[in-house]
């Protein structure tokens, strides 16, 4: 369709007309094209696929991943299932002292000295000290020391570790019972040298450990606490045919004991038959092997007690020096007394029981040819006949 649109001038008739003005003729421009009507059903179309989209993509994720099961993968790492590094023992390379007197053992420093001096002395390669009493005085190393006995108070009472006085520092297990470590962390002024002090009661006795350095070795003192032990004695087991033995009766006294033949011989030490009771003794042999340049392996006396029970005998007897063990003897209560050598070598055993009024006394020497085994195996066959 084609608009033309023409425009004239209107003139009011009651106006006076004008000169006459030159007609203005417009050229017609050129035809618009048609308005096509919009669409508006795509536009609806784009927001619900944008809609889906914006709600079905993470929903649709989620059903792949959980309800489909596909899942993602992930990557792998092995996990080496190692054990853990052993810690090194510090005491695997050092010495094992046995005592043989109480039957125990502890490990000290490979490079140590041992003396044995009434109780038993551990130094370390450096350790010097200096002066005496009151200006004794640790010029270097450390010094490391133990000893057993029995403490009695006033009344008579074995005093236990728990009342001897020292704070508790720290405790080890030793079996049944318990040891208590006490240390003085720094040395005094007084006591120029540290000390540390160990205290262990067992078997009725007292273990006694001291260790006096220039510095404080509290760490070291522990280590070598921890490696102390009672050791377990099996039974001996005879070491000879006993079939073939001689049994020896004495005329002084009535017992009898058996003894290895042939070679062994025994002498009359004490009795009448020989005009000798020195010591109370009323009877008295040595057993000896034979062996050249041995002396006597087993000894045996028979003592008057003059009324004296067995302790309080040997009580006024016997060194303070060594602490006995109480044992059984044949049914009878006993006390071992066994003394070591210089290198603690086991050397002499004493068994001392009482029958009726007298004091019986066994003594042999391990290093003079015969085994404690023996020896426990001949004292078996000993038996007083009345």
């Amino acid at each position: 369709m084609i608009l033309i649109i023409s425009v004239e001038n209107q003139i009011n008739p009651t106006q006076n007309q004008p000169s006459a003005q030159p007609e203005v003729v417009t050229t017609p421009e050129s035809p618009l094209p048609p308005i096509k009507p919009k669409k508006a059903w795509k536009k609806w179309v784009l927001i619900v696929i944008l809609v889906i989209l914006i709600i079905g993509l993470p929903m649709g994720g989620y059903l792949v991943f959980n309800k489909i099961g596909v899942k993602p993968k992930l990557s792998t790492v092995t996990v080496q299932n190692t054990k853990p590094t052993p810690i090194p023992d510090p005491t695997a390379n050092w010495k094992t002292y046995n005592d043989l007197i109480y039957d125990f053992e502890l490990k000290y420093p490979e490079d140590w000295e041992v003396k044995n001096l009434g109780a038993i002395n551990f130094y370390s390669p450096d350790y010097s000290e200096s002066g005496g009493g009151s200006t004794f005085k640790i010029e270097s190393g450390i010094h490391f020391s133990y000893y057993v006995s029995k403490h009695i108070d006033s009344n008579g009472t074995l005093i236990t570790s728990e009342k001897s006085g020292f704070a508790r520092s720290t405790e080890l297990q030793i079996g049944s019972n318990k040891l208590l470590i006490l240390t003085n962390s720094l040395p005094s002024k007084e006591s120029k040298f540290s000390i540390a002090e160990g205290f262990l009661t067992a078997n009725g006795l007292d273990y006694t450990f001291n260790m006096y350095s220039k510095t404080n070795q509290d760490i070291l003192f522990n280590k070598i606490l921890s490696t102390f032990k009672f050791k377990t004695t099996a039974s001996p087991t005879p070491t000879l045919d006993a079939s073939t033995w001689k049994t020896y009766t004495d005329i002084d006294y009535p017992f009898q004991i058996k003894y290895p033949s042939p070679g062994w011989t025994i002498r009359t030490t004490y009795g009448k038959s020989v005009n000798n009771t020195g010591n109370d003794r009323v009877a008295g042999i040595d057993i000896n092997t034979g062996t050249p340049g041995y002396g006597s392996v087993l000894v045996i006396n028979i003592i008057d007690s003059k009324g004296k029970s067995l302790e309080d005998w040997l009580r006024l007897n016997m060194s303070n020096s060594y602490v006995p063990t109480k044992i059984n003897f044949q049914g009878n209560t006993a006390y071992r007394y066994q003394y070591p050598t210089q290198d603690n070598k086991l050397d002499t055993v004493e068994i001392y029981y009482k029958y009726k009024d007298k004091i019986v006394f066994f003594a042999w020497n391990l290093i003079s040819g015969v085994d404690q085994p023996t020896a426990d195996q001949i004292m078996s066959t000993f038996k007083f006949t009345q």
